[in-house]
């Protein structure tokens, strides 16, 4: 379950200013997830979905702090 302990480090880190939101996949549709469900029989715990962030945020900073 890395993926948890990562989403539950991770959300609310501010990264350029603004607060990341961080789900797993398999939190989708509830409060404050995305809509929509996961396909039946999918491994829904490895996937994290990532909200808040700014549009100048480069792929290697993510890389790096999801790296840890």
């Amino acid at each position: 379950m890395q993926a948890k302990a990562t989403r539950e480090q991770m959300d609310g880190y501010m990264v350029d200013g603004r607060a990341l939101v961080v789900r797993l996949r398999s939190e989708r549709g509830q409060p404050g997830g995305t809509a929509g469900r996961p396909a039946p029989g999918e491994i829904d715990e490895s996937k994290l979905y990532v909200a808040g962030l700014t549009p100048t945020v480069q792929e290697h900073v993510l890389r790096d702090l999801f790296g840890k």
